[in-house]
């Protein structure tokens, strides 16, 4: 390392320290003082019902088109020396060779495939 190159470290880590300093002196600001919001929506107590659930989850609408969801498969992870089930859902407007989002649920496929209706609502 040059004479030069550690000059510049010196500096940095001298500015460095002195901003430490200057930020640790100030008094933290209080910007407001939050109240207990209770157990009401914390998923502790029960919400009243109905729930209707929304026209996207339970029909196709305006003649949306149809994706196609993989058969269940298999990846074995090194990392935690376990295998996954996965499915993977294709959009019909998806185009082969084409940069495409991506959106992964990690846990509860039978939530997600089945009670959240997750693929119709893509669709729609």
């Amino acid at each position: 390392m040059s004479q030069r190159q550690r000059k510049d470290l010196r500096s940095i880590a001298t500015l460095s320290l002195l901003v430490f300093a200057v930020a640790s002196c100030r008094p933290p600001r209080v910007l407001s003082i939050q109240r207990d919001p209770g157990t009401v929506g914390n998923g502790v107590a029960p919400q009243a019902g109905p729930y209707t659930p929304r026209p996207e989850v339970t029909q196709r609408l305006n003649n949306a088109p149809e994706g196609k969801l993989s058969a269940p498969a298999m990846f074995f992870s090194k990392t935690f020396n376990v295998k996954f089930k996965y499915r993977v859902y294709v959009p019909a407007q998806y185009k082969e060779g084409m940069a495409a989002s991506l959106m992964v649920f990690q846990d509860a496929s039978s939530v997600y495939l089945g009670l959240m209706n997750t693929p119709l609502v893509l669709d729609n």
